[in-house]
């Protein structure tokens, strides 16, 4: 690992228990950044507004929204909270494996919304109200789906209250749709179910009625802020 590798990566989770998370606005146009340093103060951020103020690509400058846009999201859980969070990797190995993922996540994801979903994700975990297991599925799901994919299924969790069974899919950018969220966790095989296909009446299909994952339903509490409601 190089030294400039560490140093980015110990400012990342630095960064997760600054107390000056606080000062972060919503959504900040990126020439703000590069031009005033907003949010500068911030280990991470400072570090990258030192790194991309000469020559800025635009894999950086997505890079640095999803960081911002992380850290924001983080801005109300109480410091001490997040110190304590931290404090609980046996070893500073521990500790930058855990930076790592996190980056490694936020680069790998191709919509910037996404980074705020990671966030609460990590949020839900460092108030312990999600084990580390389904923080890894839940953060690793993200990575297979598509945005479209996930308002898909927030509808279901809407429309299917109090019937967690779904209808077999319709079309087939909805059986694929149906089928990234099952590979991701986010829905789960039911029982084997007939019907007549809607083109071609007279031809029986088989199939399984999908049903909404516990996952599923987490990841939609997370969103919704709503986890550990009662």
């Amino acid at each position: 690992m190089s030294d400039k590798h560490e140093t980015f990566e110990n400012s990342f989770v630095n960064s997760i228990k600054s107390d000056n998370l606080k000062s972060l606005k919503p959504k900040p146009f990126l020439d703000e950044f590069m031009t005033d340093g907003v949010g500068s103060d911030i280990p991470i951020l400072g570090f990258m507004y030192r790194t991309y103020q000469s020559v800025l690509s635009i894999r950086d400058a997505l890079f640095a929204q999803k960081v911002y846009r992380f850290l924001f999201e983080l801005q109300d859980v109480p410091i001490q909270d997040r110190i304590k969070f931290l404090s609980q990797f046996e070893t500073d190995e521990d500790l930058a494996e855990f930076g790592s993922t996190v980056m490694l996540q936020l680069e790998s994801y191709t919509h910037l919304q996404k980074a705020n979903i990671l966030s609460k994700i990590t949020r839900a975990y460092m108030l312990d109200l999600i084990n580390r297991e389904t923080f890894d599925t839940l953060s690793h799901s993200l990575e297979s789906i598509t945005m479209s994919d996930l308002n898909y299924l927030f509808q279901l969790i809407h429309k299917k209250k109090d019937d967690i069974t779904l209808k077999l899919p319709q079309t087939f950018g909805e059986e694929l749709t149906q089928s990234r969220l099952s590979n991701a966790g986010l829905l789960s095989s039911g029982e084997l179910a007939e019907y007549y296909d809607s083109k071609e009446d007279d031809r029986l299909v088989r199939g399984r009625n999908p049903h909404i994952s516990l996952y599923g339903y987490t990841l939609h509490k997370i969103c919704t802020n709503s986890l550990g409601e009662k």
